[in-house]
């Protein structure tokens, strides 16, 4: 998906143009294996059968309290960053 289908999915879903620009940049940061999963949901709606680590996608949406597309964003930080983990664990982020 190119930047301006990402932000114009993102809009559909209640994400505000300014969110939805900046949520799209992360998009494009996304490693290639979430990128694709992030686009096979866009493209159909499935929730992926994503895993990193220890952490399914379905538990970090779980602990953050988030849907898909921000389940994804924070599946982004957490691969870039494995001491994320701890904020996921414990509680400590949710969706704003």
């Amino acid at each position: 998906m190119e930047r301006k289908e990402i932000v114009d999915y993102l809009k559909t879903k209640g994400y505000t143009a300014g969110e939805a620009l900046y949520f799209s940049g992360l998009v494009l940061e996304f490693d290639p294996a979430l990128r694709a999963a992030f686009e096979h949901f866009a493209a159909t709606g499935e929730k992926p059968e994503f895993t990193y680590g220890e952490w399914t996608f379905d538990e970090v949406a779980e602990r953050t309290f988030s849907k898909p597309p921000h389940t994804f964003i924070y599946m982004h930080k957490l691969m870039r960053d494995p001491n994320y983990s701890a904020y996921i664990k414990y509680g400590l982020i949710g969706e704003e």
